[in-house]
């Protein structure tokens, strides 16, 4: 690494000289030019002389402006191939990118072989929590893959719940972890403690719950949380603050990115629901069974189009099994009430 820093160091030196030769030429044209007028074209009257140095002074002159036109010509030619360099080092990438899309595929293949095998044998939560946790492990190897950088990858439940503000009994949908990738739940946990998630007071899953009540499959996606005028997270507190909207209305977008105390900095939110058509308008709580959610600590990091659909397709596919864990642990909870 130091050889290719230090040749590539001795390669910019020699463009310089040879971008600059030119004016150094010239100058030494015009120092010598400047001698020669004070050694003999101040001591000598003849008209030869006369001429002699007029010719010199227009070559001088000439050589100038040749060295001045040169180096502009020199500096645009460089800064064309730069640019060169740049838009084939971005098209490398993009070709590496669409490779890891193509090993994507496979990659989602064996997360779903997990989901495959419990739908034929059925099981406990433990073993829904299990074989949804590797499903969550091969999602996040996959954006690595892609992406370069370490993703985490969990799946959210959707609960009703009672609350101090619930009017008249009415219970509010709350958002539950069911399970995480495996390098992520030794960083994050993969229970709430205890912790209420409301879905009014996430700007994330509120969203896409207002999406799916007007009949779309939609994300919510932002590459740069820090950036987001207004957003609400339950779980800032868990991380120290002391609201789910630390930040107010006028802070700067700077002032947020320096106080920013979540993991995570990007994100794409997708609902586990049926697909449009088999939905019945006025009963979305009945399909939002949960979320599969995806983020990274870095910015700027997702794929607007390819990776929300990915996300998107993900996610459908969780929704009979998820909906199915949900039936366990209202059987498990009825159960525990009897005795």
């Amino acid at each position: 690494m130091m050889e290719d820093s230090n040749a590539g160091k001795t390669e910019n030196w020699f463009v310089k000289l040879h971008i600059y030769f030119p004016l150094v030429v010239a100058l030494g044209e015009g120092v010598t030019f400047l001698v020669l007028i004070d050694e003999f074209y101040k001591k000598s009257h003849e008209v030869s002389t006369h001429v002699f140095f007029a010719i010199l002074l227009f070559l001088l002159i000439t050589t100038c402006g040749f060295a001045f036109y040169y180096i502009r010509k020199s500096n645009r030619y460089h800064k064309d191939i730069n640019t060169l360099n740049t838009e084939k080092q971005a098209l490398i990438a993009k070709d590496k990118k669409n490779e890891m899309y193509k090993l994507a595929f496979k990659e989602i293949n064996h997360a779903y072989l997990h989901i495959h095998k419990l739908n034929r044998t059925k099981g406990s939560t433990k073993d829904y929590v299990t074989a949804l946790s590797n499903f969550c492990t091969h999602i996040a190897d996959t954006f690595k893959n892609i992406t370069g950088d370490e993703c985490c990858v969990c799946i959210k439940y959707t609960s009703f719940v009672n609350t101090e503000n619930s009017k008249s009994g009415e219970q509010e949908i709350a958002v539950k972890t069911l399970c995480r990738d495996v390098r992520s739940f030794h960083d994050r946990g993969n229970q709430d403690n205890g912790s209420v998630h409301l879905l009014k007071h996430n700007t994330d899953f509120e969203e896409v719950f207002k999406k799916i009540t007007e009949q779309h499959n939609k994300c919510y996606f932002s590459n740069s949380l820090p950036k987001v005028h207004i957003y609400e997270n339950t779980s800032f507190i868990k991380y120290g603050e002391e609201s789910h909207k630390p930040f107010g209305q006028y802070t700067k977008p700077d002032e947020r990115s320096k106080a920013w105390k979540l993991p995570y900095r990007s994100t794409i939110v997708a609902p586990i629901c049926p697909d449009v058509d088999e939905r019945k308008k006025g009963e979305e709580n009945k399909y939002v069974q949960g979320f599969l959610c995806i983020d990274s600590k870095k910015e700027e990091i997702f794929d607007l189009i390819t990776d929300v659909e990915i996300i998107l397709g993900c996610a459908y596919g969780l929704y009979n099994i998820v909906t199915e864990f949900k039936k366990l642990i209202e059987e498990e909870e009825t159960q525990q009430l009897k005795t």
